[in-house]
């Protein structure tokens, strides 16, 4: 069964979401934010929430920008905005009598995953998290406008990003030093075919137990190669099963 929900924020917005769900006795949620430039029904998004649902658990999905009334919009999010979206669908799942909350970050959305109310959940799940250094360094790939006043970048399709997101992703906060202070469980699934692999293993090592490092091979960072989502979902299933008794 899907469900869609429409959630205020605290300044106006909307947040537009799909519940999936077998039956309403099922108490144990999973939430997936997804990447920068992305959107909730993206493949491993729809896909996971299919097998998750299959296996026990509802799911929540939502987007963090969108064309629909009141959305938000991609060029006018922060990092810390996602962060705060993303403890608005948690605190709705709470209020509507969901006693396991797990969180899945994909890409750019592991750092905001970093930063939430982890008091509400039980565990975190990272698909390739982005890194926190990555906008330190000039980037070929990226380019400020002056006449827009916005970051363009180029990949492909052109995407906006707005000063304040591009100013936080640079300027992040230490994540090693995030992973220290987080006292949930933490899985990290990194692409292996991707660049972003070396950082995912030194977060490894500056996350608190209990927690796994999983590099799927084959994958990319969207997970598309042939078996590639079928490894990501069973190992963010099996950690899900295992901090949800």
């Amino acid at each position: 069964m899907e469900k869609s929900v429409r959630i205020l924020t605290n300044n106006g917005h909307h947040i537009y979401g799909t519940l999936t769900y077998k039956t309403p006795r099922i108490k144990k949620v999973i939430v997936i934010v997804h990447g920068f430039s992305g959107h909730q029904d993206e493949h491993p998004y729809y896909s996971g929430a299919k097998y998750f649902v299959k296996r026990g658990f509802a799911v929540c999905r939502f987007g963090l920008y969108g064309w629909k009334k009141k959305a938000r919009k991609l060029d006018e999010t922060t990092i810390a905005i996602n962060t705060q979206d993303t403890n608005r669908v948690i605190e709705y799942l709470k209020r509507k009598g969901y006693t396991k909350i797990f969180v899945i970050g994909h890409s750019l959305s592991g750092l905001s995953t970093l930063l939430v109310n982890t008091k509400r959940v039980d565990g975190i799940i990272l698909w390739d998290p982005t890194s926190d250094k990555m906008l330190r360094k000039k980037q070929k790939w990226i380019k400020y406008n002056k006449r827009i006043k916005k970051y363009i970048l180029y990949a492909g399709i052109k995407f906006l990003m707005g000063k304040k997101m591009y100013d936080e992703w640079k300027n992040f906060p230490n994540t090693l030093k995030i992973f220290k202070q987080t006292q949930k469980p933490i899985l990290i699934i990194a692409a292996g075919k991707g660049i972003l692999v070396k950082r995912c293993q030194q977060y490894y090592k500056s996350a608190n137990q209990p927690k796994k490092l999983v590099i799927i091979k084959d994958a990319g960072h969207i997970f598309s190669e042939e078996g590639a989502e079928e490894k990501l979902f069973k190992e963010t299933l099996k950690w899900c099963r295992k901090f949800s008794k």
